[in-house]
């Protein structure tokens, strides 16, 4: 009986010793393949690349960075306006009546003393000579005139008359920027015909009266050169700096996510 309890244990001995010894080289093998960075799968655990369970390699976002600094923050207004003569004269006849003749269109060049048009003062059963009406100044026609057969007053304006060689820009802030305003500042202009040209500008006058429908203030600016592109009546767009804050913090504005 005895001899028969040997025999069992040293049958199960050699069973554990053979199987450690199978199971041996394919565990050194795992080993080394984990530290050059996977292993093959060991069936029952799901095993991969990465080690047992099938691990995932975690991804690498790039950052780069900048040192914010302070600098000077320059701030603006946005507006439109419109280009015009810095010198106008309104032409009014010195008599009521009808216009028989128009000598001049929009953009006509006139000298002072040039004869605009005439005006007939006749009435039903009464007739006059015809009234002439001249340029006050020298300029250009910078509004369209009325047209024959136009029935006017003495307090009728027949057109206007502008020096074009000396233009300026007028244009309404709004109130709450008002605060910033004065002589001096300058300006981005962009005309619409030209969209990819910015012309440069300067705040000459700011009016002392608000405009209570628009809520507004007028101002002039003066360009700081003269151009033959830029043409009484044209349309603008104005970008008015004014404040300028110094010693802010600042970061380019591509480093800033906003989250809605």
């Amino acid at each position: 009986m005895k001899t028969v309890r040997t025999i069992i244990v040293l049958v199960i001995c050699a069973l554990i010793i053979g199987a450690t010894y199978c199971f041996l080289p394919y565990t050194i093998k795992i080993s080394i393949e984990q530290r050059k960075g996977g292993a093959p799968g060991i069936p029952g655990f799901g095993g991969g690349r990465g080690g047992w369970g099938g691990m995932q390699q975690q991804s690498v976002t790039s950052v780069r960075t900048q040192v914010a600094v302070k600098t000077a923050l320059q701030d603006y207004v946005l507006t439109t306006g419109e280009i015009e003569a810095q010198a106008s004269v309104d032409v009014y006849p010195e008599i009521g009546g009808k216009i028989t003749e128009v000598y001049v269109e929009l953009g006509s060049k006139v000298k002072q003393g040039d004869l605009i048009a005439k005006i007939d003062p006749s009435s039903p059963g009464m007739q006059y000579k015809l009234n002439p009406v001249y340029a006050p100044i020298s300029g250009a026609i910078t509004s369209v005139p009325l047209k024959q057969g136009t029935t006017v007053s003495k307090t009728s304006s027949l057109t206007t008359i502008g020096d074009t060689a000396e233009l300026q820009l007028k244009a309404n802030v709004p109130e709450r920027y008002v605060a910033s305003l004065r002589t001096g500042l300058t300006a981005d202009v962009v005309l619409e015909a030209y969209p990819d040209e910015v012309f440069t500008a300067a705040i000459t006058r700011v009016s002392p009266i608000l405009d209570k429908s628009s809520r507004s203030k007028e101002i002039l600016l003066g360009f700081s050169k003269a151009d033959s592109r830029i043409n009484a009546g044209m349309f603008a767009k104005v970008k008015l700096r004014t404040d300028v804050y110094a010693g802010q913090i600042a970061v380019p504005a591509d480093a800033i996510i906003e989250k809605s």
